[in-house]
């Protein structure tokens, strides 16, 4: 995983599944809350521009002691290019209960070089999955 984190303990970044044999953009947040399964528009805006994408709710999760709801992004590729082909702020707009937004806004500084070096390494993981083989990996 590839995640940057604000001042509001919210994060974003690429995640990768072993299970799901893929990856995916991710927002990790403490303090917005969403039922699994449920579904919810949100805008993206950078320097390279707005983007349109959907939050899915893929439930909570529990990190040292912090239950963290977990907002897959879609779709995927236009979140990459997003990432990819922006520098500075990124910031996302959701739609939250009581006619509110929320505007969460993270620093891409580094992320290219990051999201770089995930690719490297998600490619090395997949094929020694792909391989059928049981023997322990180290990446």
């Amino acid at each position: 995983m590839a995640l940057t984190s604000n001042d509001s303990d919210n994060a974003f970044g690429q995640v990768c599944a072993e299970d799901a044999e893929g990856c995916f953009w991710m927002i990790l947040s403490p303090n917005i809350p969403c039922k699994r399964g449920e579904s919810s528009p949100m805008l993206g805006n950078s320097s390279s521009g707005s983007s349109q994408f959907t939050a899915h709710c893929a439930g909570a999760y529990e990190i040292s002691g912090t239950k963290y709801h977990r907002y897959v992004i879609s779709p995927f590729d236009d979140a990459t290019a997003v990432v990819t082909e922006s520098s500075g702020i990124l910031s996302f707009a959701m739609p939250v209960q009581s006619g509110s937004f929320t505007v969460m806004r993270f620093d891409l500084t580094g992320s290219t070089k990051a999201i770089s070096r995930l690719d490297e390494l998600k490619i090395k993981f997949f094929k020694q999955i792909k391989s059928g083989s049981t023997k322990d990996i180290r990446l």
